[in-house]
């Protein structure tokens, strides 16, 4: 193999090694699918969670979520999904085309007591649930997922805290982002419902351990979305609305997914014959080569 490596015209091969290379690979790469969390454009009409990105607001001058207690009269900070109360919450997402579903991210903000800006997790479990329609609802069947499996993958702190608009400054509710595992589920286009639920580590009897996620919030907006509750272990729901307005409300969150590979241009008969021949050449004239690279013919003196 050594000879053969070092004969330069063993390389003339290369181009043809490179393009079966090609077409075997065909790499799978992560996509967002779904993304109702972060809007790219401020005219999209996707709402998201972030107000306020100024430098000389919020704790330590980071991004805020703000309830609006001042300007709507709006009481909610967040809703909580916790499975030791037997909540979790649902909220609706739409496929434009087929999708195999990697991973989702949620946004919960974690409670501290007041005065500390600690964002150490203590989050332990993710539980995920995907429907083909509102669950509750008659013939809405679970198609992925339960609220007994551990999904959870990851929680870090986005560098975001929930504040109302009275005292922007405070530090008590850092959000994280909760990445769930949704195990490559492969869905058709359509309209689903994601339902959460988390466990959290319990060492003290405060609120710092209760994870409760966000809703979508825009300034000057009441109601965001359509979402469910539930406080029986997913078994009926309710809409979630804002304790002080009761306006309905909805939730961020970004589901990727994985590319599906483009398929393999197929060959007809004769299209595998012609590629057998072209093979057998180059095989043969690159033998040829190498016996005469073996054992050169010697010029007569």
């Amino acid at each position: 193999m050594r000879i053969l490596l070092s004969n330069p015209n063993f390389f003339s091969l290369k181009p043809i090694f490179i393009l079966f290379l090609v077409i075997i690979s065909f790499p799978v790469l992560a996509q967002v699918c779904y993304n109702n969390a972060t809007p790219s454009d401020a005219d999209s009409g996707i709402l998201g969670f972030v107000t306020d990105r100024d430098p000389d607001k919020g704790c330590r001058g980071l991004a805020i979520s703000q309830l609006q207690l001042d300007g709507l009269n709006m009481t909610s900070f967040g809703f909580g999904a916790r499975a030791k109360n037997n909540r979790s919450i649902a909220d609706d997402f739409t496929l434009t085309t087929t999708q195999t579903l990697a991973t989702v991210k949620l946004y919960p903000y974690k409670n501290n007591i007041k005065g500390t800006t600690t964002t150490t997790q203590i989050l332990e479990e993710a539980y995920i649930r995907i429907w083909n329609g509102k669950p509750g609802a008659p013939g809405s069947l679970v198609v992925h997922g339960d609220l007994t499996t551990n999904v959870l993958l990851s929680s870090v702190f986005t560098g975001i805290y929930r504040v109302n608009d009275i005292n922007d400054t405070y530090c008590e509710r850092p959000i994280m982002e909760v990445t769930a595992d949704l195990g490559c589920k492969t869905l058709n286009a359509g309209t689903y419902w994601l339902e959460w639920q988390f466990v959290v580590k319990v060492d003290r009897a405060d609120f710092s351990a209760i994870y409760k996620s966000v809703p979508l919030t825009e300034i000057g907006k009441a109601t965001t979305g359509d979402a469910l509750i539930s406080s029986d272990g997913g078994v009926t729901y309710a809409p979630v609305v804002d304790e002080g307005l009761r306006t309905a409300q909805g939730f961020p969150f970004i589901i990727d997914c994985k590319a599906l590979p483009a398929p393999v241009p197929t060959m007809g008969q004769w299209g595998l014959m012609c590629l057998s021949l072209l093979l057998l050449i180059v095989g043969t004239k690159s033998i040829q080569q190498f016996q005469l690279d073996a054992h050169p013919i010697r010029e007569r003196v």
